[in-house]
Formats: C-alpha cells, structure tokens, sequence
C-alpha cells in the first residue's frame, strides 16, 4: 500500500545517487606534481564522495529490509490514521535509518561537489 510506497519514495532515489557516487568517487584521479593542496582536497573529495555512496547504500538496504518486512508481516489488524503513522510505530527504526542516511548522502554529496568545484575553478581568491 502506502506505506510501501513511501519506502519506494526513498529507495530509487537512492540507489540512483549509490550510482552518481559510485561514478564521481573515480573521477578526479591524483596526478604526478600537483600541489599539496590540491592533492588534499582530491583525497577528502574521494573520502567524502565515498561517505555518501555508503549512505545511499545504507538508505537501499534498509529501505529494502522493510518492504520485506512488510510483505511477510503483512497488516496488524490496526488501523492507522495515515502511512506515516504506521512506520512510525511499527517500522521506526527502518524509517529513521532510511530517511536519515539518504538525507545524509544527500549531503555528504553536495559537500564532494562542492571540493570539486574549488579544485575545478581556479580562481586567484579561491585559492
């Protein structure tokens, strides 16, 4: 029902940024001379970049071990005021951990493109 598809809400999306992450974590190989700096930079955006792949994976496993909960539990008999309602008392500990590592990657992600974006531009005041 609905509940599963707030699962699924999270999921896809996920997964697609596991992908995103996955891709962007080999992108901006270290190189023979570059500076310090540079270097640094490079290796906390391969850090963080593959941070947030974990949390998106987290975000799709948990997510995934839900829907199965789900599926072989079926309905309590309990009649519930919305979906959210439902997976707040009875799949709280999968809702949070989805929620809170896709957020998380989410985040995690935009600081990677951020790092990029200071090693890509190169401007005098930036650097």
């Amino acid at each position: 029902g609905k509940a599963e598809g707030l699962f699924n809400h999270v999921r896809i999306p996920a997964a697609l940024m596991a992908g995103i992450a996955f891709g962007a974590a080999f992108g901006m190989p270290l190189a023979v001379g570059e500076s310090f700096r540079v270097s640094m930079l490079k290796r906390t955006y391969v850090t963080i970049v593959s941070a947030a792949l974990v949390a998106e994976l987290n975000a799709v496993v948990s997510s995934s071990v839900a829907l199965m909960e789900l599926a072989h539990r079926g309905s309590s008999g309990v009649a519930y005021d919305s979906p959210s309602a439902l997976l707040l008392s009875e799949y709280r500990l999968e809702w949070i951990s989805c929620l809170h590592s896709f957020l998380l990657g989410l985040l995690l992600f935009t600081c990677g493109i951020c790092i990029r974006a200071a090693i890509s531009i190169e401007c005098p005041y930036i650097s």
